[in-house]
């Protein structure tokens, strides 16, 4: 099974935008979903080379990273692109 990273921090407006869309939509498929705050995370931020945010990070069950994208979108673009992954 995938998860899914999300890189946010609270001072991000698009960040507060997808965070409920995020786990209303990873709850709805049962799928894994990490907020990772970047203020509070620097080194998981840095690892992951996050350079913006909210960036979300689809990963497999080895946490090999297969998609990323760094946006904000509605919550009919996230689930289509969540469907697709």
């Amino acid at each position: 099974m995938s998860r899914i990273l999300m890189f946010k921090a609270p001072w991000c407006g698009p960040c507060k935008v997808m965070g409920p869309i995020a786990d209303d939509v990873c709850n709805s498929r049962n799928i894994e979903l990490i907020s990772i705050n970047i203020d509070e995370e620097q080194e998981e931020a840095f690892k992951w080379s996050i350079r913006s945010v909210p960036t979300f990070v689809f990963v497999d069950q080895d946490d090999i990273e297969f998609y990323r994208t760094s946006r904000s979108m509605t919550k009919n673009e996230f689930e289509i692109l969540v469907d697709k992954k």
